[in-house]
């Protein structure tokens, strides 16, 4: 296209260069401005809308991208006002007076003008956008303006000016090469070129099709941290050889293989920064466009760890809570089940029908109850002091092997009961340390205790006490159960359990570890734990400072204040006598429960008011117990090992009615919240019977079912 025939050319320049067509095809033949198919590349590939105006403000020129965005062609427009045909109305109707806006003050004004306004398509509705008007000069002489447009609906990918700028600097080199044939002119063409490339916001440099640098503008400079006449010339992968294989380096490439614009984040190693790339492919080269988004990424990176400490936070809050109401059930229940047996047994020995033989029984199992519940009681206010740090030692120098005697003395009983052998390995006459004795005697007793329960019959169970340098090692060794390689980090934590169903095997708080760690601390030591696995047994270290024996004499352990053999003391209470319905006469009765306490009172109670009574210590033995015989009423406790009681009732109401499927079912537990009374009942119990139960309530309950046969 000759310069004549350039439509976005001024058009006091068009008549001076139709004159010279032919002078001015000779200058393009001998390459004077060798950039001009670059330059037309890039500003008709622009996706900035942009507008060239003469010097009487009337358009010569709009790009595709501002047909697209305005539905105005060249011809519709040229040799108009861009305010006769975009910009006359307001979006309420009213008149927009030219000499308001400010793309028509950067001519007259001969300054860059920026802002905000709403243009009118074509259709004619109203859109905003955002516009940059900048004179055009040829020397001293302003000659035009060029006006660059973006909607601000999309402002954020249209902030990227620089590619439209570029486009329209390009291209002007392109105009002033068409319109002008002598040197002088083209060489001003270049510098316009480089002011336009100088004040666009985003850096930028041009590379060659050998990879070399042409072109790099200031805020290339300043984020690169190279001068210009250090790298034109240059290969850029020689430069910056980090670069090589990077997304850089492929990108680069994708572009000039392909012919394709690239757009890509990337860390920059050699400058330490992220940049936004944006890549187009030239004929012999490549153009690329880039700005810091290091400050943006930062962000981005807070925000994510912001969010998942937030998320990291929830989830312990709710992980908090789920253990605070498990908590909450389990002690429930182990404060009741002992209960149970209290409450039932000191109504069953004030009745004078109750044999000499089953008296002494309910004796002995009212003081094994009230000291286990005497002691869950402790646990719970020695945590309670833990936490409000009112836990105090009475401290003072003794032999630490008699207050090991001493707690295996107190637990042995528990472990002959379950054929547990329990050996003492203690090297006597090394062990005095400062401490307090019973808290330490507290310590062993919880460790022994948590070995025999978790261990099963005819294990073993070992305690060793050995003098190690300057420290003495307590050794509790089991063989029963083990811990998970999940739970070990969560041992020694407060409310924390292996298991928390309703079918767990063994009862307990989960305070007991939590209270044996902050005892230990405050003697200075430590205790660790270690398991080969589930079925595989524990081993729990306690490692204690000793004490120089020159200093002090050692206390024996009789003139301990506190050291005994029994660590909680038993309390009793006496309650009603119960009167027994005429509907228990002869009543079958099939009890389930797991505590061989609690099914022999429940029994006892029941044969008291001439009720018969068969009895099962699990689920799986009351249901083979139901294929022989079918019971009149069915009373079951829910939290047992292996099988609760909602899996027995759901089996016992998958049977025919002739077979039990509807017999009367009562649920006597310690789990006793609303939530669980809902659940009994929904479950296909008829009565949710809520631990510890007087004898007087069993009776009636039972013969409330009876009646409902």
């Amino acid at each position: 296209m000759s310069a004549s025939e350039t439509p976005f050319f001024p058009s006091h320049l068009q008549d001076s260069a139709r004159q010279n067509d032919v002078q001015a095809e000779r200058l393009r033949v001998r390459g004077e401005n060798p950039y001009r198919r670059q330059l037309e590349a890039v500003f008709n590939n622009a996706t900035v809308a942009l507008f060239i105006l003469d010097e009487r403000q009337q358009c010569v020129y709009l790009n595709p991208a501002a047909e697209q965005l305005t539905g105005f062609t060249l011809p519709e427009v040229q040799h108009k006002t861009l305010h006769d045909v975009i910009y006359h109305t307001r979006p309420d109707g009213s008149h927009f007076p030219r000499e308001e806006c400010a793309i028509d003050r950067a001519f007259p004004e001969n300054s860059q003008q920026q802002g905000e306004e709403f243009f009118v398509h074509k259709d004619g509705s109203f859109y905003a956008v955002a516009f940059t008007a900048s004179p055009i000069r040829e020397g001293e002489k302003t000659v035009g303006t060029i006006i660059e447009v973006r909607g601000t609906a999309q402002e954020k990918q249209d902030e990227r000016l620089v590619l439209g700028q570029a486009a329209t600097a390009l291209d002007n080199a392109n105009l002033f090469e068409s319109a002008r044939r002598e040197r002088a002119r083209a060489e001003s063409a270049y510098a316009q070129i480089n002011d336009l490339l100088e004040s666009i916001t985003d850096s930028f440099f041009a590379l060659d099709k050998d990879w070399r640098f042409t072109y790099i503008n200031r805020n290339a400079e300043s984020l690169l941290q190279r001068k210009p006449q250090d790298l034109i010339g240059k290969n850029v992968w020689e430069e910056y050889p980090e670069a090589v294989g990077g997304l850089f380096y492929t990108e680069y490439e994708r572009a000039v293989k392909d012919q394709v614009a690239v757009i890509f984040n990337e860390f920059f190693a050699p400058v330490n920064k992220w940049f936004e790339v944006r890549a187009y492919p030239l004929q012999g080269g490549l153009s690329v466009f880039f700005h810091d988004v290091t400050e943006q990424k930062s962000f981005e990176k807070e925000r994510t760890q912001l969010l998942a400490q937030e998320r990291k936070a929830r989830e312990e809050a709710e992980i908090a809570n789920r253990t605070k109401d498990e908590f909450l059930a389990t002690l429930s229940h182990e404060l009741r089940t002992p209960l149970n047996a209290i409450i039932g047994w000191s109504s069953m020995i004030s009745d004078s029908r109750l044999a000499e033989k089953e008296k002494a029984h309910g004796i002995e199992a009212i003081k094994r109850n009230a000291l286990l519940q005497a002691q869950l009681i402790e646990d719970i206010l020695d945590v309670s002091r833990i936490i409000t740090g009112k836990l105090r030692l009475d401290v003072r120098a003794f032999e630490l092997a008699s207050v090991i005697e001493a707690a295996v003395e107190s637990v042995s009983p528990a472990a002959q009961a379950k054929g547990i052998r329990l050996q003492r390995v203690l090297d006597s006459g090394t062990s005095l340390v400062s401490g307090d004795p019973s808290r330490l005697q507290q310590v062993i007793w919880n460790l022994l205790t948590n070995a025999i329960k978790f261990t099963p019959k005819d294990g073993r169970v070992q305690i060793r006490l050995e003098r190690i340098n300057s420290h003495v090692e307590i050794v509790v060794t089991d063989n029963g159960i083990g811990i998970s390689a999940d739970m070990l980090p969560h041992v020694f934590e407060r409310f924390r359990q292996a298991d928390s169903s309703s079918t767990r095997s063994f009862g307990g708080l989960g305070l007991g570890l939590a209270i044996v760690r902050h005892i230990i601390d405050m003697h200075g030591g430590t205790v660790e734990v270690e398991s080969p696995g589930d079925g595989k047994g524990a081993i729990f270290t306690v490692k204690l400072p000793l004490m120089a024996t020159r200093t002090v004499d050692a206390i024996p352990s009789d003139a301990i204040p506190g050291l005994s053999e029994e660590r909680v003391h038993p309390t009793s209470s006496d309650f009603a006598k119960y009167h027994c319905p005429e509907e228990l006469n002869g009543l079958h009765v099939l009890v389930v429960d797991d505590e061989e306490d609690a099914r022999r009172l429940l029994k006892t109670v029941l044969e008291s008011c001439n009720a018969r009574v068969t009895t099962a210590s699990n689920a799986l033995e009351a249901f083979e117990v139901l294929q022989s015989f079918l019971p009149d009423v069915l009373i079951s406790d829910l939290g047992m090992p292996g099988e609760d009681g909602y899996s027995l009732l759901r089996k016992v109401r998958a049977l025919p009615p002739d077979q039990g499927g509807q017999i009367p079912a009562a649920a006597l537990t310690a789990y006793a919240r609303v939530e669980d009374r809902l659940q009994v009942l929904r479950s296909g119990f008829q009565i949710h019977l809520p631990k510890p139960v007087e004898p007087a309530e069993l009776v009636a309950v039972v013969a409330n079912l009876a009646s409902r046969r």
